[in-house]
């Protein structure tokens, strides 16, 4: 499926795989998408994360507290992710 594709699709997930992030503990921070995680009954978002200011990204599983959003750079051409398959196989994942 194209994004344009999903665009029509009101259940499409989409997420940039490189970006800053909006909200929660870590706002302010850069991320890098890594994967989904299936832990126990949720999903957690793998990325690489990097303070203001700091050279040395920190690989971490993101708590729903830890963000509000994630943004694109502008100007980055950060590709888009479709969320939606991935966060299905990290449940199936979880589950077995």
């Amino acid at each position: 499926m194209s994004r344009s594709d999903a665009e029509d699709d009101p259940f499409a997930l989409w997420l940039p795989s490189c970006g800053k992030i909006e909200g929660g503990r870590l706002h302010g921070y850069s991320y890098t998408f890594q994967r989904f995680v299936g832990t126990g009954d949720r999903v957690r978002i793998e990325a690489a994360v990097t303070p203001p200011n700091w050279p040395f990204p920190k690989i971490m599983l993101l708590e729903r507290a830890d963000y509000g959003a994630f943004h694109a750079v502008p100007g980055e051409g950060a590709k888009r992710i479709r969320a939606n398959e991935l966060v299905a196989s990290s449940t199936r994942a979880s589950e077995t």
